[in-house]
């Protein structure tokens, strides 16, 4: 079944989860601004209640053609994970670790070239380092390297 559904940021962000529209999409407008630069006006969408699956096997579900860059193992044979960690990056290129406060995101500080860090969960764009996150755009220039091990 296809329908138009319009997808858009709003200026109230704590109605976002909530029965606040007549069917739209509502998202952050960080979100918004993130996924404008990437996806063209026009482009069919899946939308559904997929809890914790993966966005690479919900494309998989409804034919979508994937090509998932492949991650490196290297850190992963020589250093040690701590609970709950994932994973490690390493900054390629100064970025901004973010913290969400009140439904905005906010910066705690940069991170510099070279810097390694543990990862704990990654969700979408959001790369999970315990204080914060930082973001990841798959189709932009990588500024980061991810190793991860589970």
């Amino acid at each position: 079944m296809e329908r138009l559904i319009a997808i858009h940021g709003n200026n109230n962000p704590s109605s976002i989860g909530t029965y606040a529209s007549s069917g739209c999409i509502r998202m952050y407008d960080e979100e918004v601004r993130w996924l404008f630069d990437r996806v063209q006006t026009g482009t069919k969408v899946v939308i559904g209640q997929f809890h914790s699956q993966s966005f690479d096997s919900i494309a998989v579900k409804n034919k979508y053609k994937v090509s998932s860059a492949p991650v490196a193992q290297n850190l992963c044979k020589t250093k040690k994970l701590s609970k709950g960690q994932i994973g490690f990056v390493t900054i390629q290129s100064p970025m901004v670790l973010l913290k969400e406060e009140k439904g905005k995101w906010v910066k705690i500080r940069t991170l510099n070239r070279g810097e390694r860090y543990n990862v704990y969960k990654i969700n979408g764009i959001k790369v999970s380092l315990g204080p914060g996150f930082i973001e990841n755009y798959p189709n932009k220039k990588t500024s980061i390297k991810l190793d991860i091990c589970k």
